[in-house]
């Protein structure tokens, strides 16, 4: 059986992360948070709405989130 193409596509990834057990989020190559799970948003306390666009590193303690930013970017 073929995966579905365009937008078909992009709904079963975004099922697919919404029905796993575990807490998901999927980020862009620049490291914006673009999904998220019901599961994460349980376990960070905050609403997707919140998160989507957001750098991932604000779910980092403070100090550690340039030194992540560093490595990511490289």
């Amino acid at each position: 059986m073929p995966l579905p193409e365009g937008e078909e596509r992009v709904r079963l990834l975004e099922a697919i992360v919404e029905e796993a057990p575990d807490g998901l989020l999927v980020v862009d190559a620049a490291g914006a948070i673009v999904l998220v799970n019901a599961q994460a948003e349980a376990i960070f306390g905050y609403e997707r709405g919140a998160l989507i666009g957001q750098p991932m590193e604000v779910l980092l303690p403070e100090a550690a989130r340039e030194a992540h930013r560093e490595r990511r970017e490289r």
